[in-house]
């Protein structure tokens, strides 16, 4: 759901319109995401669409959000009438019970102090946490864990250690600044705008559902980032992007 939200922002914010049939796909999207209870997930389009309208060049782009805000909020407000499901996910935000105890992830992540006080610098190796925390009494219906720790963090940081963690963390941000550098240098071209701000929601996407999720440990996933990092990847050498810039050829381009 939120990759198919990502193609219809990512078409919205670079060329400003959105056909009839992507609005109501945009909705049945939306309305379906809300449908699964996700908290993280749901919480995805809100953070990308608040960053976009931050980054884009759209007029009058602050009375714009606050009239899709209302719109969505409406749209979101009538559902609810006739389909009661829809309204769920924000049943799970007032759970304060459920939702300070991170849906029972709390009882996984305390395997995570005892793999970094043993192995601080570099690590237990990566996808190690199941079989430590089996290990260390970690027994779910009598059986082994197989399904990681719920936060990428803090398992990459226990798995990788300080020095890998590093890497990972420069990786991440890096990939974040280059994307919106993109999108500000490319502007007038809007296939390639347009792929920048997919790439910039899937990174989104991996970047907080990380939090409470285990998307650097799904090989779909993984694919799907790798491939949106590569696209921006491809149009920063066409369009001669690097990070590093200096403000006199900054200026130039803004």
């Amino acid at each position: 759901m939120n990759v198919g939200i990502a193609l219809l922002l990512s078409k919205y914010f670079s060329s400003q319109k959105l056909k009839k049939i992507d609005i109501l796909m945009l909705l049945v999207f939306i309305v379906s995401l809300m449908l699964t209870g996700k908290r993280t997930l749901f919480i995805i389009p809100v953070l990308s669409f608040a960053l976009f309208m931050v980054i884009s060049n759209i007029k009058g782009k602050f009375a714009k959000t606050g009239g899709i805000v209302l719109s969505a909020l409406s749209a979101v407000f009538i559902l609810s009438m006739f389909i009661p499901k829809v309204a769920n996910i924000f049943d799970r935000f007032m759970d304060e019970e459920n939702v300070m105890a991170l849906g029972n992830r709390d009882s996984l992540w305390k395997y995570f102090l005892l793999m970094g006080e043993k192995y601080p610098v570099f690590g237990a190796g990566f996808g190690s946490y199941n079989q430590f925390a089996y290990d260390n009494g970690l027994r779910v219906g009598g059986d082994r864990w197989n399904f990681n720790g719920h936060n990428c963090y803090f398992q990459i940081a226990v798995e990788l250690g300080i020095v890998g963690s590093i890497f990972f963390l420069l990786f991440a941000v890096l990939s974040v600044v280059l994307t919106i550098l993109a999108i500000r240098r490319v502007k007038n071209v809007c296939d390639d705008v347009r792929i920048c701000y997919f790439s910039l929601y899937i990174q989104i996407m991996i970047l907080a559902y990380s939090v409470t999720g285990n998307p650097t440990y799904s090989r779909q996933i993984v694919f799907i980032w790798f491939f949106s990092i590569g696209a921006v990847l491809h149009i920063a050498r066409k369009h001669n992007i690097d990070i590093v810039i200096n403000k006199e050829s900054e200026r130039r381009h803004l």
